[in-house]
């Protein structure tokens, strides 16, 4: 633990001292007392002392850039912002668990202002580690499944001016552990904090007062996307003279996507699409075939699903942000329920070509696995 504080320190420390040459840059302390929901069972107390993991203590250190205005995607949000930031969080119990320390990258913008008051929105993406992770010594722990899990939160609070250089601030954030099913068991962690910050601004934030002619998008665009990824497959259970057992493998999964989709503006899209998905784990998921091995095979045709989806997509520059709902209207076997989320990030690269990696999960909280994809937009 004293480790990770250091660690914190250091790189803090390091981009304080570079920040003060750079205009526009903050710094923020942010504290939590935090619920964890309760959404495995090892999170709800079978684990090996019987110990509900109830709450997270938690800290985190950011430091922020203001855009100035001198670009005209920056004047289509308010104060957009971008930064650095590390995380430390304490359970009540972490026993076999661990306490997760975490780096991460971050944007967000202010929805709302006035006088002295600012509503700040935020979006973080990053690594965290060291885990005590599942294993065969640790088999009660399926919340996380590598000793480094992907970091991600969201965050929503008020700030007020309390001096020319300072802003006092409170709200919520939601945080969210997981490794996107790259290996399971991956039941994840999920946490949700009442935060009071402290945020430090040694220079007033300048901006630009630059006046761009931008169009307005409002057209029409037809998408394909084709994409591939491994869709992980973890088998624990008792043979029949008691002993446990893990199988873990990861197979194939590829499929396309078909959307027409409307710019509503230069910053929000709608669309409608169509999709089809071919997994080789399709009957993978069954422990009795694994150790009967009395499953049929099943055809190509019976491993391929097929889906509508509706699109929503936040745009910011050449990259967007993507939330696609979906229900798969042809699932002939299949572990998870036919309605699906898809949760994307996606980068315009030239023209019309875009690269997009995205999590396909359900029940809203369940990994399923990772699309990489390339794509173009007509």
């Amino acid at each position: 633990m004293k480790k990770k504080i250091v660690i914190i320190l250091f790189l803090f420390s390091f981009v304080f001292v570079k920040g003060q040459i750079t205009k526009n840059t903050f710094y923020t302390l942010s504290l939590g007392e935090g619920y964890v929901l309760p959404t495995n069972d090892f999170l709800k107390g079978i684990n090996k002392d019987n110990k509900k993991i109830t709450n997270i203590t938690n800290i985190s250190l950011r430091m922020s850039k203001e855009v100035d205005n001198s670009l005209a995607w920056h004047t289509l949000y308010n104060d957009f912002r971008y930064g650095i930031g590390a995380y430390l969080g304490v359970f009540n119990y972490s026993k076999n668990l661990g306490n997760p320390f975490a780096v991460y990258v971050f944007a967000g913008f202010s929805p709302w202002k006035y006088k002295s008051f600012t509503l700040k929105n935020e979006l973080a993406l990053g690594l965290s580690g060291i885990w005590d992770y599942y294993s065969k010594t640790n088999r009660e722990n399926i919340a996380v499944s590598l000793p480094i899990e992907v970091y991600a939160h969201w965050n929503l609070e008020g700030y007020w001016l309390i001096k020319d250089n300072w802003q006092l601030g409170t709200g919520i954030s939601f945080t969210h552990f997981s490794n996107g099913a790259l290996v399971k068991p991956n039941k994840g962690i999920n946490t949700l904090s009442p935060i009071l910050s402290l945020a430090y601004i040694p220079k007033p934030i300048v901006k630009e007062n630059l006046v761009f002619e931008q169009e307005e998008k409002q057209d029409f665009h037809f998408e394909i996307n084709n994409w591939a990824g491994v869709h992980a497959v973890h088998l624990d259970y008792t043979n029949e003279d008691n002993t446990r057992d893990t199988i873990q493998k990861s197979y194939l999964v590829f499929g396309g996507q078909y959307k027409l989709t409307y710019e509503l503006n230069n910053k929000y899209g709608i669309g409608l699409g169509g999709e089809w998905v071919y997994s080789d784990a399709t009957w993978k998921a069954d422990t009795t075939h694994y150790k009967q091995q009395a499953y049929k095979k099943l055809s190509s045709m019976d491993k391929v699903s097929l889906g509508l989806m509706l699109s929503f997509h936040y745009n910011v520059n050449d990259f967007s942000v993507l939330v696609e709902p979906g229900y798969a209207i042809r699932q002939k076997h299949g572990y998870a329920s036919k309605f699906y989320q898809r949760l994307g990030l996606r980068y315009y690269a030239y023209k019309g070509l875009f690269a997009q990696v995205a999590l396909r999960a359900y029940s809203f909280h369940v990994a399923d696995y990772i699309e990489w994809g390339l794509g173009y937009r007509f």
